[in-house]
């Protein structure tokens, strides 16, 4: 278990790198442009106060979202282990005053790195997205990390699958309220129903089988919560604990001007979890039998054609001209993370994750196929799984290069290779471990 001042310097150095990312997102795509001390003063006195419609609010709660893990891990890095009543007061103070300076900075930054936006509302926003996560912190930030340091104890399988579950069906309620774009009046809310963002009769909103198709997709995560709830308590109870889960998560985007509420998402979400609870223990047996490596491999091979199929398949023409192909293909090695900056802060982020999930299952496929097969040295488990990433990440930037509107990123490799490291670690922490093939006794009647 990690040591109080271990904690404490990881929770630094989080809050460290986590304000490095928002400055560094705060002036890409990294044009600088030469100016004097005296004018970048003169041009920041001039930042005006934006009056933002219903439409533009998602962005302006996104630039106070980016400062919430900063303000978390500061809060975190000066409190941890214990702290008092008046320390948390002091922490507070402190940070709003320093909070101050940060918001004011990166704002005045940005004279040198446009064509970035400057407004006092980016500047509240980040204001205010600091002082929440200092909240946070004192909120339940104790909570968190021992929780965290509960986990490595539980042993590997189930206890730690029912946890990351729990964390997952919270992430999911919190993700149905981004981009946190609260509607305040019935002007608003009248807005979002003239947009068609209320589907009260389910299945009206579906739009074909395609379309069904990949609402029961998105629905299927209460599948596997359904089957993990019925493994820790009774089927009534975990009916009952379902339906909360799926009311819950559909829900909180009823007042979220920029998420749609349907009932058809309710009750495909809901037949998925009644499933879940009414086969698990055919899930469990059937997963135990499949653990094999073809199975494996097979659903590895299976994930990989369908990730390049969904990143490659929405195009209009293919190139034709070779000038204009070469130039696209230069454009491949742009400022990392540059093309975020065409959408809006929430669609980037939300864009960064699906990648970053995607590629997850892929690194947690790939390493339970070569788990399977007994591959016990370590460095040839995250080189085989850095061959195969590589190789479908590489084939789908060159494949948008070609393919018009797609636009090929160098940014993204890093970003799907990030993914499938990540799916090596959950597997390494969740599943529970096989012995090297060569440490097995040849009397062993398990082989």
């Amino acid at each position: 278990m990690l040591a109080e001042r271990r904690i404490q310097q990881i929770l630094a150095l989080l809050a460290i790198l986590s304000l490095a990312a928002t400055i560094y997102a705060s002036a890409i795509p990294l044009k600088l442009r030469p100016a004097s001390l005296p004018e970048v003063w003169e041009r920041f006195l001039q930042t005006p106060w934006l009056w933002l419609g219903l439409g533009k609010r998602a962005d302006w709660v996104a630039n106070g979202l980016v400062l919430i893990p900063f303000g978390f891990f500061f809060a975190g890095a000066c409190q941890w282990p214990k702290s008092s009543f008046r320390r948390k007061q002091l922490v507070l103070i402190g940070f709003a005053l320093l909070q101050i300076v940060i918001v004011s900075a990166i704002e005045a930054m940005q004279v040198w790195f446009p064509p970035r936006v400057r407004s006092i509302n980016d500047m509240a926003a980040g204001y205010v997205g600091g002082i929440i996560g200092v909240l946070a912190w004192q909120l339940c930030g104790e909570q968190i990390i021992q929780t965290a340091r509960t986990f490595p104890t539980l042993s590997r399988g189930f206890p730690r699958i029912s946890l990351v579950a729990k964390i997952a069906a919270i992430a999911l309620v919190l993700h149905g309220m981004m981009p946190f774009d609260i509607m305040l009046t019935p002007t608003e809310w009248a807005a979002k129903n003239a947009k068609g963002n209320f589907n009260w009769m389910p299945l009206a909103d579906v739009q074909g089988l395609g379309d069904l198709a990949k609402k029961c997709l998105l629905g299927s995560w209460a599948f596997a919560f359904g089957v993990v709830l019925a493994k820790q308590t009774s089927r009534r109870v975990a009916v009952r604990q379902i339906v909360f889960w799926c009311v819950l998560v559909e829900l909180v985007s009823l007042p979220i001007y920029g998420r749609e509420t349907s009932t058809t998402a309710l009750l495909l979400s809901g037949i998925w979890g009644f499933l879940g609870v009414r086969f698990s223990e055919t899930a469990f047996a059937t997963a135990r039998r499949w653990d094999r490596a073809n199975v494996w491999l097979g659903a590895a091979a299976s994930w990989t054609l369908a990730i390049y199929i969904s990143f490659t398949y929405r195009f209009d023409r293919v190139v034709a001209d070779s000038n204009l192909l070469i130039e696209r293909m230069q454009g491949i090695w742009a400022v990392p993370f540059a093309r975020a900056q065409r959408s809006s802060e929430f669609q980037a982020l939300e864009n960064i994750s699906l990648k970053l999930a995607a590629f997850s299952l892929l690194g947690f496929l790939l390493t339970g196929w070569l788990a399977s097969v007994r591959l016990s040295s370590r460095q040839a488990v995250v080189g085989a799984i850095a061959i195969w990433t590589l190789l479908i990440a590489v084939a789908i930037e060159v494949s948008q290069a070609f393919l018009i509107p797609l636009v090929a990123d160098a940014t993204d490799i890093i970003l799907y290779c990030s993914g499938s490291l990540l799916g090596y670690i959950l597997y390494g922490a969740l599943m529970t471990q096989r012995r090297p093939i060569e440490s097995i006794p040849r009397n062993d009647p398990s082989v």
